[in-house]
Parts: C-alpha cells; structure tokens; sequence
C-alpha cells in the first residue's frame, strides 16, 4: 500500500469555491500543476468515496496541430477510483474538474489535457476557401 494515502472526510477541508463552474471551464495549463508535484488533492465524485492522491508527474506533449499535459497521481491500493470524472481539491490550486483514468492496476491516475494548435503553413501556401 502507498504510504500516507488515505480516505478522508471531505469535510476537513474549506467548502468549494463559488465561483467553480468558471473554474470548470477555464482553460488550465501544466504550469498550474508544476509547483504542486508531491502536493495532495482530494478527489470527489458522486456515490464515490473522497480519496487523497498524491500528484506524481507532469508532462507536457506536442504533436502537429496538438498540444497538451497529462497529470500523474499516485493513491493508494484500496480502494480504486472508476474512470471518471472529479472534483479535484488542492489547498494552493483550489479546485477543478479532472476525467481521471486508472492506469497500473488501479494505484496511479491519468488526467489528460489536449487542445488544437495552429499549424504554420509552409512558405507560398495559402489555405484555400470556397467562394
């Protein structure tokens, strides 16, 4: 078993934000998550019971036309988050909505961000356009 994770009673800690639906929405960045590798954020979901995990990694990626992060969380053996998406609570981030995937059987958490790019167009090319 990971050491130091544990269930915990969710309310131990500051109510949720007013303002999280504009939080939901906004676009987040690696950057944000960076300083808090080895932080602990509590994940909540409906009928599913508050878990800490610990954030482990962040990555960024890039492809043409695609960039992106994924977030790596570390929780404990037992019991296991389904796929899905939470509430994820940090005391310097505040919160946000995470669609976390277990991965390695069930002890490490993938949340993964993407989004379209513009692509330079090579030299003398121009994007062509019905009339």
């Amino acid at each position: 078993m990971f050491k130091g994770c544990h269930q915990v009673d969710p309310s131990a800690w500051a109510a949720p934000e007013p303002d999280m639906a504009e939080r939901l929405h906004q676009d987040l960045q690696a950057g944000q998550f960076q300083p808090l590798v080895g932080s602990w954020f509590i994940m909540e979901a409906e009928g599913v019971p508050a878990l800490e995990v610990v954030l482990k990694q962040v990555t960024t990626h890039r492809s043409p036309g695609m960039a992106g992060f994924s977030l790596i969380f570390q929780g404990p053996a037992s019991p296991v988050l389904p796929r899905g998406t939470y509430r994820a609570r940090n005391p310097e981030f505040g919160e946000c909505s995470l669609f976390l995937m277990p991965v390695r059987t069930g002890t490490i958490y993938q949340a993964l961000f993407n989004h379209r790019v513009a692509v330079p167009l090579a030299a003398g090319r121009a994007i062509l356009r019905p009339a």
